[in-house]
């Protein structure tokens, strides 16, 4: 049996369910419409960096941030270490951007969407 298919089992023996990380191809639309968090470059894409992925999972799309083709390699890459020198590197402050990019979307995109309703 498979790793998926060993926890699947797992989880229907304890009675669990399985929480998907969220999905929203319009915040990720959006994501790629901005500069590199790091270098400023574009064209972007969007850089999933979040924890909650797991077992085969991308995480939310929440987690996302711009990254241009040669950071996004750079992210992936062993020498990246997922990310931790390139954030160095280039002084972002992970965790905060993601919640300053979340709030920027909700204030400019989603409240654009609501007034034309």
């Amino acid at each position: 049996m498979s790793e998926r298919g060993t926890a699947d089992a797992l989880m229907v023996i304890f009675g669990l369910r399985r929480v998907e990380p969220e999905r929203d191809a319009r915040y990720r639309a959006w994501i790629k419409t901005l500069a590199c968090v790091c270098c400023g470059r574009m064209p972007c894409d969007p850089a999933h960096t979040g924890t909650d992925g797991g077992m085969g999972q991308k995480a939310s799309d929440y987690s996302c941030v711009p990254l241009c083709r040669t950071c996004h390699d750079v992210y992936h890459s062993k020498d990246g270490e997922r990310g931790r020198a390139l954030w160095l590197r280039y002084g972002v402050n992970l965790k905060a951007r993601i919640r300053r990019y979340r709030e920027r979307y909700e204030r400019e995109v989603l409240a654009l969407r609501r007034n034309r309703s």
